[in-house]
């Protein structure tokens, strides 16, 4: 199967405190709740003004971003093990403090 996954069907983690378990496409996962440094937020975007792939060819093309969602903490997954606290996705986040 190539096509896209339907995760509001078939995508049901378990919530243990801030860990996470699932199994995606026939594999078990596991995750971990992160949250985002104090003073730090995520954002979900959209383009206002094109698309992104604008950028390949022009880079001078000018794209106007909407912040549509905004998140303090993300979930870290890894497959067959919970994410270990030096995981990479983690680590990257020490930067900023």
């Amino acid at each position: 199967h190539n096509g896209p996954a339907k995760t509001t069907t078939y995508f049901l983690p378990k919530q243990t405190g801030t860990t996470f378990e699932a199994a995606f496409r026939g594999r078990q996962i596991h995750g971990r709740s992160v949250d985002l440094p104090h003073g730090y937020a995520g954002h979900v975007v959209e383009s206002t003004t094109g698309s992104f792939g604008a950028f390949e060819n022009d880079t001078s093309a000018r794209v106007e971003l909407l912040s549509v969602e905004q998140f303090t903490s993300i979930t870290v997954w890894e497959h067959d093990q919970l994410p270990r606290p030096d995981d990479e996705a983690i680590s990257a986040l020490a930067w900023t403090k």
